[in-house]
């Protein structure tokens, strides 16, 4: 394993003393206030606990359903002229029922409620997933910008040493005017490019509050460095595939269609009910005593109902056949995703290693190019070719750096993994 970009020691130190006001924020400073404060996470989150409500809401069809009534009533009756007789009276009584057998239709609405439940937790593994990652995509671009920052304050140094440099040579005429000016617009060029990454780390900081969910602006400076891996642990698609929150929300939209189409094939059944209750009554509500109680088992079968149940079955079937080809298709497009995201993780952990190399070899290049111009060994244009070629270099490997790990966390990404 190696670090990527420059001492992070010096570079914390140096971003300390330019920007005053920026606070210290690690990376897992940063993924905690996100799991704490990031909007998406949270509506996921709520999400789940509103599945779990809607699972424990089906397992009341399992259980009896009882209600329970009162009442007074005052009648007035004239059974002969000029004679009334008043009555009042009281009453009350508890009823219930219980569903024994409805065609396995509630027994179909506990499994897709739990089948529903799993997919909030799966989806909230693909949000947090998601948001880890732009938080970590967020935070390397800020790390990034320090760097660039850094790299470019000792570009527009080395600029001005070259400046300083084809000045003398040009007041001792050992250099043309065009040679001359051709450094100092590298060097004003340098100046530009210190401002413009500048500009770019203010508006990563930005960037990155955002993916966090601060409301109010702060100032960051990122002290946290990540590893490159040296080389990549073999994975075979099959089973990274299995891992993804998209392979296993399908396989539960597949189990649900299947749940779905037992609920529809119910009312091909009958359903059997039982019921009873205690009623009591008198003229108040001291003297009630019981004047009845029932019991009963009912079984019906709905045997013609204008061809709706035989329609809802084969409209379930037909629904089931159609989880079953979308699944399918999830399947396809998650292996060529993978399989695409896999090779740019590849590309980019290898591509470090030659920069690296041409890095190393420009810096040697530039060295001696630098001590023979000073000798007057070669020309001044074989010498600025050189020395451009070692910037080149610098900025190339910096980039294929930061490169490298953001395809690593667009990896992690795609498997469903929180960014780490």
């Amino acid at each position: 394993m190696r670090y990527c970009g420059s001492c992070l020691a010096l570079l914390g130190a140096f971003f300390c003393a330019t920007i005053a006001c920026g606070a210290s924020l690690t990376w897992e400073d940063a993924a905690a206030r996100a799991k704490l404060a990031n909007p998406t996470l949270i509506k996921a989150s709520q999400a789940i606990e509103n599945a779990k409500l809607s699972l424990s809401r089906t397992y009341g069809a399992f259980l009896p359903s009882l209600s329970a009534s009162a009442g007074v009533s005052q009648s007035l009756s004239f059974p002969l002229p000029s004679v009334a007789v008043s009555y009042y009276g009281t009453s009350a009584g508890v009823n219930g029922s219980l569903s024994l057998f409805n065609g396995f239709a509630d027994i179909a609405s506990v499994a897709q409620a739990a089948d529903d439940l799993k997919v909030a937790q799966q989806s909230y593994r693909r949000t947090l997933s998601d948001v880890t990652y732009r938080l970590k995509r967020d935070y390397i671009a800020l790390v990034l910008a320090q760097e660039q920052v850094a790299l470019c304050k000792r570009i527009q140094e080395k600029r001005g040493e070259n400046m300083q440099l084809i000045q003398l040579k040009y007041d001792a005429g050992l250099e043309d005017k065009g040679s001359l000016l051709q450094v100092q617009a590298d060097k004003a060029s340098s100046d530009f490019d210190v401002n413009s990454a500048e500009r770019a780390r203010a508006l990563a900081v930005e960037n990155l509050i955002r993916s966090i969910g601060i409301d109010a602006p702060e100032d960051f400076i990122a002290v946290s460095s990540f590893t490159i891996p040296s080389d990549i642990t073999p994975v075979t698609l099959e089973s990274a595939i299995t891992v993804t929150p998209e392979y296993n929300i399908g396989a539960l939209a597949l189990h649900k269609a299947a749940s779905l189409l037992t609920s529809a094939r119910s009312g091909l059944y009958p359903s059997i009910s039982l019921s009873g209750g205690i009623n009591y009554s008198g003229d108040n509500w001291s003297s009630m005593s019981e004047n009845g109680w029932n019991t009963g088992l009912s079984l019906s079968y709905p045997f013609f109902t204008g061809g709706q149940n035989f329609y809802n079955a084969a409209i379930g079937s037909v629904a089931y056949e159609t989880a079953k080809q979308t699944f399918r298709e999830t399947l396809q497009q998650l292996r060529a995703t993978l399989a695409q995201g896999l090779d740019s993780y590849i590309d980019a952990v290898e591509s470090v290693s030659v920069s690296e190399k041409s890095a190393a070899s420009a810096q040697v290049q530039s060295d001696i190019s630098t001590e023979k111009y000073l000798n007057g060994l070669v020309a001044y244009f074989e010498w600025y070719s050189v020395v451009n070629s070692n910037i080149s270099a610098e900025k190339a490997l910096l980039n294929s750096r930061f490169n490298a790990l953001q395809q690593q966390a667009a990896w992690q990404n795609l498997l469903g993994e929180p960014a780490r």
